[in-house]
């Protein structure tokens, strides 16, 4: 997470806070790229990759578990982004008895 945290260091005013709220929940849950864990909607597609490239930040993964992301992640790669395939993230949140967090599913998706 060091280069990341460089990265999101330097985010401005004008920048997204989701993508802030993205990064500090993957640095919580121990992931190595950010991952987009919450909903994501098909207007956030320009502005997520605008900001991840305005942070030199290539990869990404996306485990949120939502209805129409099939249609999200094609919109993604329209407009520039390349789908490597699947990986397994630390889940967001860690389980409450054992406090371990499980690995989940995630699409793994690179800006060229």
């Amino acid at each position: 997470m060091t280069t990341s945290t460089s990265k999101i260091a330097t985010r401005t005013q004008t920048s997204s806070t989701s993508l802030l709220t993205v990064y500090m929940n993957s640095q919580r849950a121990g992931n190595e790229l950010l991952d987009f864990a919450e909903g994501l909607y098909d207007s956030d597609v320009p502005s997520i990759l605008d900001e991840l490239k305005e942070h030199s930040i290539g990869e990404f993964t996306i485990s949120a578990n939502q209805t129409g992301l099939t249609t999200i992640i094609w919109n993604l790669t329209q407009a520039g982004a390349t789908l490597r395939g699947m990986t397994q993230v630390n889940d967001r949140y860690p389980d409450p008895i054992t406090g371990e967090r499980r690995m989940i599913p995630a699409w793994h998706l690179a800006i060229d």
